[in-house]
């Protein structure tokens, strides 16, 4: 008879090997937390100045509310150093149709996809996903206007993350 999940659970409960493993990785949590909310802290600290009172800035990503006033902030702090994770959200947080004629934040985009290594090469996984989250914004402001630097940025990047994402937004405004 097979065992269920909670019944292979329990089992694993009791040993001490998988207690040990569970608080080495409950410890590495609250570890990357803290050097999370470190990186952030300035960040924020800007945020709150123009309005914008958010515990990460990951809380802006998708946000249904209209925190225009907060591109500025955005766009400095996309340009400065910050753990990837702080500069993925920032990305994300900027991938906004409505900003695609801002060619500031275009250049720093892609200024830093090219830049940014990508995943594969890698190897703490909490330092992943920062060249996705660029070529993400980059393809969300993608406008005909941008279709040279598009076609520039896919070319010099051949080989990153999400590089079909922006090969494909660069073959929609050629067919238009």
């Amino acid at each position: 008879m097979t065992k269920t999940a909670a019944e292979l659970m329990a089992e694993l409960e009791k040993k001490p090997e998988f207690i040990q493993m569970r608080q080495r990785q409950n410890e590495r949590f609250i570890a990357l937390g803290e050097i999370y909310r470190e990186d952030e802290a300035e960040l924020l600290k800007d945020l709150s100045e123009v309005g914008i009172e958010v515990g990460s800035v990951w809380d802006l990503v998708n946000a249904k509310n209209d925190y225009f006033v907060a591109v500025p902030v955005l766009l400095k702090h996309l340009n400065k150093a910050h753990h990837p994770k702080t500069t993925s959200g920032i990305a994300r947080a900027l991938a906004i149709p409505k900003l695609s004629e801002n060619d500031e934040l275009w250049n720093s985009l892609a200024s830093l996809y090219s830049k940014t290594r990508p995943d594969r090469s890698i190897a703490v996984p909490e330092e992943r996903g920062c060249q996705e989250a660029l070529a993400i914004a980059l393809e969300t402001i993608s406008s005909p206007a941008r279709l040279s630097g598009l076609r520039a940025l896919v070319e010099e990047n051949p080989e990153g993350d999400c590089i079909d994402l922006l090969k494909s937004r660069l073959a929609k405004l050629e067919s238009t």
